[in-house]
């Protein structure tokens, strides 16, 4: 059984998540939650590690997804890193046997 996010972070998500889908509807594939929360560890870590997957087409606005999820953590309860792959880049990664790619596979939990 995953560690549960607290109200903050599942609230951010919940936030983040309906925030894609109104300014970028389509773009977002799949959401992968990776890291230490994703790792049936109990730390008391506040950071929440995503991995985004979309569209090939959408490879410039990587920076935008990604900032549409930093601006909705402030104040910072919860402190987000977001990746952002086009699927030809998660792609990649699988055929080339990527170390990072595996990882975020075995331990994470796609949530999309």
């Amino acid at each position: 059984m995953l560690p549960q996010l607290n109200a903050a972070e599942q609230k951010w998500l919940d936030d983040y998540r309906q925030a894609l889908d109104q300014q970028y509807p389509g773009t977002v594939l799949r959401i992968l939650r990776y890291g230490v929360k994703a790792r049936r560890h109990l730390f008391d870590d506040n950071e929440l590690n995503l991995l985004l997957v979309t569209r090939d087409e959408a490879e410039n606005l990587e920076n935008a997804l990604s900032l549409l999820g930093y601006h909705l953590s402030d104040p910072p309860e919860t402190e987000p890193t977001i990746t952002v792959w086009p699927e030809k880049e998660w792609r990649r990664r699988k055929q080339n046997r990527s170390l990072l790619q595996e990882l975020m596979e075995r331990d994470g939990v796609w949530l999309q």
